[in-house]
């Protein structure tokens, strides 16, 4: 368990900046981070350049939506990428960043991986000691350990692919989702599986929450 983790969540929800409180490190917790968000940023992204690891000259747009309840006019204000950045690689309490995407855009998948390096070069220049996590609605949880030993150096990308058993379980074009792959094995940050594995899921779907025995709940949900 790692406290005060920022967790960027690689996932179809929209893109939504949430800080969390001093929560440890595991995939409820990830979630809960998004039901406190503060603020909602929209991101549009160019391609990122080659070798841009250490470039911290962000590539996109960034803008706050500022809610109106009453006049229900919504408004859009401008958030400076760099100020953005450096607000984030600032964090040492722990939380989420959470990544939208089109599951077949290469383009989307690209801009994840520059936010994950922006802000892990930043968190660097400022000297943050605290840890980094790039959660994966993709891989499912039961394989968290294969994602690991990737990380480590054990396995290899492909062994990984073949390992979370990619191509029966999430189905989308894996090439797409190289750059974040790569971008974790080269600046060491930890993949975290999220999604409910397969099994579970259709126990569920046939028989509800009480189709799922409780040793499998608790894989999920801590105080079921």
């Amino acid at each position: 368990m790692m406290l005060h983790t920022l967790v960027i969540v690689v996932s179809v929800v929209s893109s939504v900046t949430g800080l969390a409180q001093n929560h440890a490190i595991d995939r409820r917790n990830a979630l809960a981070a998004f039901s406190g968000c503060v603020s909602t940023s929209f991101l549009f992204p160019n391609i990122l350049p080659a070798g841009a690891v250490d470039d911290l000259t962000p590539t996109f747009a960034a803008y706050n939506i500022v809610p109106d309840s009453i006049n229900l006019t919504p408004r859009l204000e401008i958030v400076e990428p760099a100020t953005l950045l450096k607000a984030l690689a600032g964090n040492r309490e722990g939380g989420s960043v959470w990544l939208g995407e089109h599951h077949n855009s290469k383009r989307d998948h690209q801009f994840q991986a520059e936010v994950i390096q922006s802000v892990h070069a930043e968190r660097k220049k400022q000297g943050n000691p605290k840890p980094m996590a790039i959660g994966l609605e993709q891989v499912q949880s039961q394989f968290q350990s294969i994602l690991d030993a990737f990380v480590d150096g054990t396995i290899t990308l492909q062994q990984m692919k073949e390992g979370v058993d990619w191509e029966k379980r999430w189905m989308w074009d894996f090439e797409g989702y190289r750059p974040i792959f790569e971008t974790a094995k080269e600046l060491g940050i930890k993949l975290i599986a999220l999604n409910v594995d397969s099994e579970d899921l259709s126990m569920v779907e046939k028989d509800g929450y009480p189709g799922l025995p409780m040793n499998r709940l608790r894989k999920y949900i801590n105080d079921p």
